[in-house]
């Protein structure tokens, strides 16, 4: 039974790598592509943070994952479009029924483009890629820093059962 918890907790945690679909901003505010975000920023760490999974509402695994050996770039260009190709290696610790493991895995470098906005009225970011639009928040903008985060939550139905997973993605990058 762990094993099989393990293999759908794993499975979550891939799914729960894309981000979230939200609203796009619909804010009053008038959205642009400026406010020092354009420019090419490198790939520096991917922190999951508050992983959870779920089946049916019971929490069957908790997990947090950390990044290592991080390579690549997203460049957010000032006509509204964006290119990112990043990889990277993780760690992720999950408890099981109060078991506890720690699994390596290797993420290659992946090319994602779309276009985006960013609102610096509310530092909200909003990535639109294969027709699917996410929003994150830009807890810090500087020349040379770049962090986002994003509440991220995939659900899938298996057998049956409804497989919940989330957590807290902080994603840092510099110039």
């Amino acid at each position: 039974m762990k094993k099989i918890i393990t293999l759908l907790c794993l499975v979550a945690w891939f799914a729960s790598c894309t981000e979230e679909p939200a609203t796009p901003n619909t804010s009053s505010n008038s959205s642009s592509t400026s406010g020092g975000i354009t420019g090419i920023w490198n790939f520096v760490d991917l922190i999951q943070e508050d992983g959870k999974v779920t089946w049916n509402g019971e929490t069957v695994s908790t997990y947090n994952t950390t990044s290592s050996n991080q390579t690549g770039t997203t460049e957010f260009k000032s006509d509204g479009s964006y290119i990112s190709k990043i990889g990277y290696n993780y760690q992720t610790t999950q408890t099981i029924n109060g078991e506890t493991s720690v699994d390596n895995a290797i993420v290659t470098p992946v090319t994602t483009l779309g276009e985006y906005t960013f609102n610096s009225n509310t530092n909200a970011l909003s990535t639109t890629t294969d027709g699917s639009t996410f929003v994150s928040t830009v807890t810090e903008l500087t020349p040379n820093k770049l962090v986002i985060v994003l509440d991220v939550k995939s659900e899938q139905v298996a057998n049956g059962i409804t497989i919940v997973a989330s957590n807290k993605s902080t994603t840092t990058y510099t110039r």
